[in-house]
């Protein structure tokens, strides 16, 4: 799998999460994401990655952040990161090799109901890269 993921592409997500194209653009965007959504890919390679970066179509509002987890929405947590402040979150822990599910959750700490701008692609790092 190529490092640059789109967004869309995503094989789970949280009911009401949804893919949404772009007025008059070819581009489509995963849209509806309230605090609590996740979308997650599976048999997702983790290999040397180090770092995912999340590109937006608007500037996330303060507030978001978003959490990476293995194998489940609640699954284990290996990176955590506000995105207002940047849209990279460095990842870390022991199962950070090989074959399995990831999630990315969104939360807002500001507001339950605020949706977050359209996620357009996510971009995983090699270490050796970031």
């Amino acid at each position: 799998r190529h490092p640059k993921v789109e967004a869309e592409t995503f094989e789970k997500a949280s009911k009401g999460v949804r893919k949404s194209r772009l007025d008059e653009t070819d581009t489509t965007i995963v849209k509806d994401i309230v605090s609590g959504r996740y979308v997650g890919f599976e048999k997702f390679d983790l290999t040397d990655v180090g770092a995912v970066e999340l590109g937006f179509v608007e500037k996330p509002a303060a507030g978001w952040q978003v959490e990476v987890r293995l194998n489940a929405p609640e699954g284990e947590l290996v990176g955590k990161s506000v995105l207002a402040e940047k849209m990279q979150v460095v990842l870390s822990g022991k199962n950070l090799a090989g074959i399995c599910p990831v999630y990315f959750v969104f939360r807002n700490s500001k507001s339950a109901e605020a949706s977050l701008g359209g996620l357009d692609w996510i971009w995983f790092r090699r270490k050796d890269v970031q």
